[in-house]
Order: structure tokens, then sequence, then C-alpha cells
């Protein structure tokens, strides 16, 4: 599919800013905001106009998550493994008679690990693998397309209203990141090749600890809320975002340091 819009991969050239600081006004399309809920409503008539001849629009795409899964799948496995073993060698067959305070303390933990498992499991749903504007009985709706929790089910579809997604979670960054970043996107880039096996492999081990960062810290992730789903879906920044999501909300603040 093909959009009209300059593609972005934010993250890859903007991280996070961890800076204590406050948030500014910068005008940029990523941070634009207006009095209508922080959506563009002039913007996002045209792209009504483009969706009611093109069909449908791509908004937003996802990187490869596999190596993300499959990292909380072992992490989430590990977890029960040891909650399991543990408690029937320690509460349930014991080889050697144990105080009540070292039951209980094993007990504890063999919990606590069990909910790290649960927890690692539940990272791998809602997650957002591609968001289109499309062409419904003559009205734009907003289609997302979102991975399910259980292993090998298909991706289920949630259609919505534009004035119904809101960005709960947004991106923070440092002005000069920002600064690099859009004058590097002035120049217009194409969506990236499909990756071939030899890429796959060398940029296998950078994933694997990127992931691991992103299971425990949930960073990179845009949390966006749709009006009547209590479930928050999550975009990862490391994909293809195109300038027409822009138009529904803010997406990035820009964190400057405290100045005296």
């Amino acid at each position: 599919m093909k959009s009209t819009s300059p593609l972005r991969y934010f993250n890859s050239t903007a991280p996070h800013y961890k800076a204590k600081g406050v948030a500014r006004t910068v005008d940029s399309a990523w941070q634009a905001a207006s009095p209508y809920g922080n959506k563009n409503p002039r913007a996002l008539a045209k792209l009504q106009t483009k969706v009611l001849k093109a069909g449908q629009v791509l908004l937003f795409k996802a990187p490869f998550h596999r190596p993300y899964v499959l990292t909380a799948y072992g992490l989430s496995a590990f977890c029960f493994a040891y909650s399991i073993y543990n408690s029937n060698a320690v509460l349930v067959n014991p080889l050697v008679p144990l105080p009540m305070w070292q039951k209980s303390l094993f007990g504890g933990i063999c919990v606590m690990m069990s909910v790290g498992g649960t927890l690692f499991i539940s990272r791998t749903g809602s997650l957002v693998k591609n968001i289109r504007a499309v062409n419904s009985d003559g009205r734009m709706r907003v289609l997302f397309s979102v991975r399910s929790m259980v292993p090998f089910k298909k991706p289920y579809q949630v259609e919505v209203a534009p004035g119904d997604l809101s960005f709960k979670r947004r991106l923070s960054v440092s002005p000069e990141t920002m600064k690099r970043y859009e004058d590097s996107t002035k120049l217009g880039r194409e969506l990236e090749p499909e990756p071939t096996f030899v890429r796959v492999l060398k940029s296998m081990p950078r994933r694997i600890f990127q992931s691991m960062r992103q299971i425990f810290t949930n960073e990179d992730f845009i949390i966006v809320q749709l009006a009547g789903h209590r479930t928050h879906f999550r975009l990862d920044s490391n994909g293809y975002i195109s300038d027409d999501l822009l138009h529904f909300g803010r997406m990035v603040n820009v964190k400057l340091p405290f100045r005296d």
C-alpha cells in the first residue's frame, strides 16, 4: 500500500530524554495542539477527502515484533517453571524439614514469580500491528489491527470514529534530537525493505536486548485509548508513523531542563 505522506521511523533517530524539565510549546507537527481535543480538524477534513478517494490510507505499521514476543514468552516460562519447581521442592516435598519462616519466604517468592510470569504474558497483547483510515459508507473510520495475547491467533480488528481515539501516554524527547529528526524527514523516506535472513541474524542480539528493556519498562510505546474500550492499545514508536496520524493528537512531549 502506498501513502503520499512522508514516512517516519521516529524512535530510531530520536531517543528518550530523561533529564528533569518542563514541557514547552514547540511549533512542530508532532506537538501541534488545537482547542479541539489536541486534534487538527482542518487536517482531518483533508485526510477524509483523501480516504474517500483512495479507499484507505496507512497511518501506522508496527516493526518486527517476533523477538519481543518470544522474549516475553521465554521470561514467562522461566517464571512459571521456577514457581512450580520451588513450590513443590520447598512446600510439598522438601528434602529436609524446613522452619515455617523459610516456607513462608519461598512461598512468597513463588507467588511473586507467578505474578511476574502473568505480567510478561500480558505484555504480548494489545500490540497494534497497523492502523488504517478506511472509507466506510462514505465516512472515514479508523481501523486498528491488534495482536491477540493468545499465541498463533489471528489479529483482531477494532473500528472507531476519528474522534474516539486519544493518546494517553506520549514520548518525551529532547529538543535537539527532535530538531535533528524533523530535519532528516524533510528529505522524505520510503518504507524499509523486508529484512533478509542475514540482516535479521545480525540484528538479533540488539533486538533481544531492546525487547528485554521494553518488556520491563514498557518504553518506546505510545498508549492509545479508544472510546468504549477498556483496553489500552500500544503503538511501538520504532515502527512507521505517517504524518496523517499526527492530526489525531499530540504524540510527543519535548522536555527542556529547568532554567534559572
